[in-house]
């Protein structure tokens, strides 16, 4: 039966380590017992703390104000003839313009109503559209 040549301990014929300290079986007598040779551990670096992220916004300037491009508003006789021939096109070019252009939108209006009465008038007289 061997011994441990470290701390002297009887070990099984079998054994390759010490039962008590570990050491390996096979150290011949007289030489030091070597332990497993362990690389050291790299220092672990400590995390950064993340740093959030700032959205950067940019401020818009406005030097002028935003303006719709002009409307053409000039009245044009022809929409007072057209309201004439086809009355319903001029109440309804009347009503939708009556905000954005209202020039145009009296002229259409005026040429309808002018049409309607011309329609009536002929109507009583017998000879209606």
């Amino acid at each position: 039966m061997p011994f441990c040549p470290n701390c002297g301990t009887s070990l099984p014929d079998n054994a390759k380590f010490c039962t008590s300290c570990g050491t390996p079986a096979n150290v011949a007598v007289g030489q030091p017992a070597s332990a497993p040779t362990v690389q050291p551990a790299q220092p672990v670096q400590p995390a950064q703390p993340i740093q959030p992220v700032q959205p950067t916004y940019t401020q818009a300037t406005y030097d002028q104000p935003t303006t719709q491009p002009a409307v053409k508003d000039s009245g044009s006789i022809g929409w007072g003839i057209l309201g004439f021939f086809i009355p319903i096109v001029g109440i309804i070019l009347c009503l939708v313009w009556l905000k954005s252009k209202p020039k145009c939108s009296k002229v259409a209006g005026i040429g309808a109503l002018i049409g309607m009465v011309c329609n009536a008038c002929l109507l009583f007289m017998g000879g209606g559209m």
